[in-house]
């Protein structure tokens, strides 16, 4: 075969081979992200040992014969109390609270938090299963906190009342609920929600 002819197979055959390799796509060019609003301020710093806080006010809440810690609360300790003719406890409170919700409240730069605390029926009845204490830990933007215990601002005189939401702009939504004549204890089917937002020392209900 001649040389010729076997250069032209030669570049054939490689021609072939680029033909089957597979094409790289070209590289993008990055795009810049921008900020969604470039005047956002600088998120509040969470507030630090939240459940230490809610240990002391349990334990205060204990020394002064509101609670009880809820591994005494329950319907034997209750019962043998009764029997014992000593005073038993009727509420108790739990060990640790789940959800808490942060937001600056306040508007001095630092979390605040909330919570709904459940109210635990010693006797085991039921007549409390939807009872919740209201907890507010309010900072005071120098590192402590005040403790707002059942804001009575927020009280309504429904039946059942609750922390709904905690909006990131410190906007609280209240819960209140109450019971038609047919509704079991658990779940009242009268309701509505009401917004309030803390000013000058004041939770102001917002129209």
């Amino acid at each position: 075969m001649k040389k010729s002819s076997l250069f032209l197979l030669s570049l054939c055959f490689a021609s072939f081979l680029g033909g089957c390799q597979e094409k790289k796509p070209a590289k993008a060019t990055p795009v810049k992200e921008e900020s969604a609003d470039s005047s956002q301020q600088e998120q509040p710093k969470k507030q630090k040992g939240i459940d230490e806080k809610y240990r002391k006010w349990m334990e205060a809440q204990f020394a002064a014969g509101k609670a009880c810690p809820e591994a005494d609360c329950n319907p034997e300790s209750w019962m043998k109390k009764i029997e014992a003719g000593e005073e038993a406890c009727n509420t108790g409170l739990p060990d640790e609270i789940q959800n808490w919700m942060q937001a600056d409240i306040n508007g001095d730069g630092i979390m605040d938090a909330v919570a709904n605390v459940p109210l635990l029926q010693c006797d085991g009845g039921k007549s409390q299963a939807t009872a919740v204490h209201l907890l507010v830990f309010l900072s005071d933007g120098q590192g402590d906190f005040a403790v707002l215990d059942d804001p009575s601002i927020l009280r309504k005189g429904a039946s059942v009342e609750r922390i709904d939401s905690l909006f990131a702009d410190g906007r609280l939504q209240m819960y209140y609920g109450d019971f038609a004549q047919e509704d079991p204890l658990c779940c009242p089917s009268l309701e509505e929600r009401k917004q309030f937002k803390y000013e000058a020392g004041l939770f102001k209900l917002l129209k």
